[in-house]
Order: structure tokens, then C-alpha cells, then sequence
């Protein structure tokens, strides 16, 4: 699997100073969303997550990729918070029915926000006290 296409890129919007951020700017595609879910995965486990709790945040990022990624590329940051992870996603299509998408994150993520800005919807997944 080739990943030179992936860059960092700058925080899209203003969260603040975020001390353990790790962003990432993939082409679309099946092969990148599974770099993704590989970084995902390695950033969780620097908090010592458990197996179960790492699949459920891999199945949602899983989700959010396959269903709603507009144009080329895709933005991914994650980032550890002093109470679990946090991970955002987008530019996301704007048109898609969120309420069928909504349902599956919700049972695998402690919080769901779904934002529009300038036009394109982020979505940010929190997973609290992972362990």
C-alpha cells in the first residue's frame, strides 16, 4: 500500500490549541480509509484502549468514510482529550441522509456532531473514557 499521497495539511477551522493532534489529508478510496483506521487505531492505543473499543471507533470511521466523502480527498484530525478521543472528519457530502448514518455512529460513539462550514459538513466523533 503506497501512502506517500498523504500529507498534513493545517487545521482546517479554529479548535484551539490542541497539544496531541494528528491530521491527515488521504485520497478517496478504499486502500487510504483503511490508512486511516491503521492511524486511528495507533492513536487510541497510546491511551491503552481496549480491542472492543478500538473496532467501534474503526466501524464508525469506517462508516463516515464509505458513505458520505465528497470530491478527492478526504481530512481527517484526530486528537487525545483528557477524557477519551476525538476524531473529525470532512469535507463530507452535504445531501446525505444523516438520520440512517446517524443511527448506526450513535451506538459506537459517545457523541456525534455534525457541522456545516462554508458549505461543507464535518462531522466530529467523540469517544469518551476509552478504556
Amino acid at each position: 500500500m503506497v501512502v506517500t499521497e498523504a500529507s498534513l495539511v493545517s487545521v482546517p477551522h479554529d479548535r484551539g490549541p490542541v497539544p496531541d493532534l494528528v491530521e491527515l489529508e488521504l485520497p478517496v478510496g478504499r486502500a487510504y480509509a483503511s490508512v486511516g483506521r491503521l492511524v486511528a487505531a495507533g492513536v487510541a492505543m497510546r491511551r491503552d484502549v481496549s480491542a472492543e473499543r478500538v473496532e467501534d471507533l474503526q466501524t464508525a470511521l469506517d462508516t463516515v468514510l464509505q458513505s458520505t466523502i465528497t470530491g478527492e480527498r478526504i481530512h481527517l484530525a484526530l486528537w487525545n482529550t483528557s477524557d477519551g478521543l476525538q476524531i473529525e472528519a470532512g469535507p463530507l457530502q452535504s445531501d446525505v441522509d444523516w438520520r440512517g448514518i446517524d443511527g448506526v455512529l450513535t451506538e459506537l460513539v459517545d457523541e456525534l456532531v455534525i457541522r456545516v462550514s462554508g458549505g461543507d459538513v464535518w462531522v466530529l466523533l467523540r469517544f469518551r473514557e476509552l478504556m
